[in-house]
């Protein structure tokens, strides 16, 4: 941090602070003065300047630096400023001198959240969360931090408490929404989303996350259809309208996903996402083909490869595309870096083998397809036999032995 007072004036309060100990009426100015300098820094947070709240609140801190009270409002106007590392230094001393201060539990928290370090954030409000179990506010932090951790069964509950806390509230609404929806408990998802459209009915997050939960519950029609409402709130939001492209084309609708891929890629690119941009020229790649457009399709699908080398599936509608237009070979080379980019076994079966497959069944006479298929099937068997071969070797060693007296009485 920063320091306010310079180091031979410290030093100056540093002896006065050791003489106050034993004189009291010292002690009774230097309170005085540090209560004077906070009241200013109280006066300058209420007028909107946080940088002179901050100078006044650090003074305050000079002249009488076991005061939590000041420590604690040091660090929260530090952090709004985004001052983060230096709200972590305050709220170290904080705890250092009150490991119990509330505030400063929370504080420390919330400023290990904004810098994304979940895992020491989560350790902060569980703290809190001991100290102050009804603070709705925490709850809904803890279930959010608990869900981007991968603990779905966590971020569950803590989005429950938060939940009762709050019943009315739109955003815990819908992180109890996607919580529920992490853990395979769609069926609990629709009245909870009911309830959120309700009370803001103008809110097109809670529309995206009703399409998100029918189409994982088999209901791409209706999907649509609230997505479509999201759009009509939020025209500006790229990933509404990916995935209305990505539903759209599923149900046959290529010239309404076409459109809406575009609008996808335009809003991602500006925006600086490459990776939504990618995945929006990919599934325009898709609707050009199934559109017989096969050089626009080809393009589609090299623009999403040149903002992501490793979007698999991009390669294999690539192939196909140029299986198409009877260039055999770079769709043999473009199903051949496919393959070297699969991640997950299942997009070599379904984005390449099922589409070649079909590619067959409407054109037998597609030039070169069979022997690529036939490569793309040899290749599927081989990396399934070692997947299969793996799964057997972590299921070794798992089973536990039959507990003795000893251990089943002392658990």
């Amino acid at each position: 941090m920063t320091p306010i007072v310079q180091p031979e004036e410290r030093w100056y309060q540093s002896l006065l602070q050791l003489l106050a100990r034993k004189l009291p009426p010292l002690a009774a100015i230097m309170s005085n003065r540090a209560r004077r300098l906070a009241a200013e820094a109280f006066a300058a947070y209420e007028r909107g300047d946080l940088e002179q709240a901050s100078a006044r609140y650090s003074e305050a801190v000079d002249w009488q630096p076991g005061n939590a009270e000041y420590l604690a409002n040091l660090g929260l106007i530090l952090g709004q400023l985004g001052r983060f590392d230096d709200a972590r230094q305050v709220f170290n001393v904080a705890l250092f001198r009150h490991p119990d201060d509330k505030r400063a539990l929370k504080g420390m928290a919330l400023t290990l959240h904004q810098q994304n370090e979940l895992r020491d954030a989560m350790y902060f409000y569980l703290r809190y969360a001991d100290l102050e179990p009804d603070d709705g506010d925490v709850c809904y932090n803890l279930c959010a931090v608990f869900y981007e951790l991968g603990r779905y069964d966590d971020a569950v509950e803590w989005s429950e408490r938060a939940l009762t806390l709050a019943p009315r509230d739109p955003l815990v609404l819908r992180i109890r929404v996607q919580a529920l929806a992490a853990v395979g408990r769609l069926e609990e998802t629709g009245p909870l989303l009911e309830r959120a459209a309700k009370i803001s009915p103008d809110d097109p997050q809670i529309d995206l996350l009703l399409g998100k939960t029918l189409d994982l519950l088999g209901q791409p029609e209706a999907s649509l259809d609230a997505y479509r409402q999201a759009a009509r709130k939020n025209p500006g939001n790229p990933e509404v309208h990916l995935e209305i492209a990505r539903v759209a084309a599923f149900l046959g609708q290529y010239r309404e996903a076409e459109k809406e891929a575009n609008l996808a890629a335009a809003m991602f690119a500006e925006a600086g996402n490459d990776q939504g941009a990618a995945h929006s020229y990919w599934e325009l790649g898709w609707c050009y083909y199934n559109l017989q457009e096969m050089q626009a399709s080809v393009d589609a699908s090299k623009h999403a490869l040149q903002l992501d080398p490793s979007l698999a599936p991009a390669h294999f509608n690539l192939g196909l595309a140029l299986l198409h237009l009877g260039r055999g070979e770079e769709a043999r080379s473009a199903y051949e870096d496919g393959i070297a980019k699969v991640v997950e076994v299942s997009d070599l079966k379904i984005h390449a083998i099922d589409d070649l497959n079909a590619a067959l069944k409407r054109n037998p006479g597609l030039e070169g397809a069979t022997r690529i298929l036939q490569a793309l099937e040899q290749v599927y068997d081989a990396l399934s036999r070692d997947l299969a071969s793996a799964d057997d070797e972590s299921m070794r060693g798992t089973v536990a032995e039959p507990a003795t007296a000893s251990s089943a009485a002392n658990p």
